[in-house]
């Protein structure tokens, strides 16, 4: 967050963050307090949108809404828990491609595998995807000479195996799992790393009486802390929401100030909803 609260300048301060590009905004006054702390939240099975289950709070337990659940959406942990899934998946392709072509030197039985880098499962993937986490961009262009001198081996290799004999192919190979193999290893190795430390889950804690806490709204991080007055609050019935926003019910009003536009969220329809979940969860 960049700014200090009591810095703050304006009528209305708001806590602000982002789901998909889409900005929100919710009431400083309504939020008891910020935790990273999850170890204690216990979840539940449920059908109800957002509700992801149950966290205690000093003494008091809490429904537990997901906020990108409430959109329809994966949050961000579960987007880069996907994303490192299919690192270790590719990662898993190459070493199984350099066996094949072990075994097609071993045996003169023919390479099928795809010796175009830019047309195998990663070099696909890889040519059109555009990271959004800053450290995998910056890790990002390391992939690409290992993954093209890994592909480059097989109509090498086998033209030595040809030219020179099997053992000088074989050694060869050898050589390249050594440097090539494992570079390309540690650069899927750090693109995974840094997914895992760039993980951030923060809870907002809300309450309506500035004591007890009602409902924890797990978020994938706070953007910022913002300052606005009155008069830039824009009524719902005047704008166009963007697409993939919140149901309207749940919005307040749409924020438009100098230091950006957000959707201000309604705290009472989040905790109509931390009703119904603490109802469906047998706390109500």
């Amino acid at each position: 967050m960049k700014n200090d609260l009591l810095s703050m300048q304006g009528a209305l301060q708001v806590f602000t963050f982002a789901i998909e590009g889409v900005p929100y905004a919710l009431e400083v006054a309504h939020v008891l307090t910020i935790s990273q702390d999850t170890s204690r939240l216990r979840q539940i099975p449920s059908t109800l949108p957002g509700f992801i289950g149950l966290i205690d709070y000093q003494g008091t337990v809490v429904p537990v809404l997901d906020f990108a659940h409430l959109l329809g959406r994966q949050n961000q942990e579960e987007r880069k828990d996907e994303l490192i899934a299919m690192l270790e998946a590719r990662e898993k392709d190459h070493l199984d491609w350099l066996d094949a072509l072990e075994h097609s030197l071993a045996t003169g039985q023919p390479f099928t595998k795809e010796k175009n880098p830019h047309k195998c499962a990663f070099g696909r993937w890889y040519d059109s995807y555009q990271p959004e986490d800053d450290a995998l961009r910056t890790i990002w262009p390391d992939f690409d000479a290992p993954h093209q001198r890994i592909h480059a081996l097989a109509d090498e290799l086998l033209e030595v195996e040809r030219m020179q004999g099997r053992g000088d192919a074989m050694a060869r190979l050898r050589l390249e799992r050594e440097t090539t193999l494992k570079a390309l290893h540690r650069t899927f190795e750090f693109a995974r790393e840094s997914l895992r430390s760039s993980q951030h889950t923060v809870f907002l804690y809300l309450t309506s009486d500035g004591r007890t806490p009602r409902l924890a709204l797990r978020l994938d991080d706070i953007s910022d802390i913002r300052g606005y007055e009155l008069e830039d609050a824009v009524p719902l019935h005047a704008i166009e929401l963007p697409p993939g926003a919140i149901p309207k019910d749940l919005i307040q009003s749409y924020l438009r100030g100098a230091s950006g536009d957000a959707l201000l969220l309604a705290p009472e329809s989040l905790l109509r909803l931390a009703e119904r979940a603490a109802a469906q969860a047998g706390l109500a």
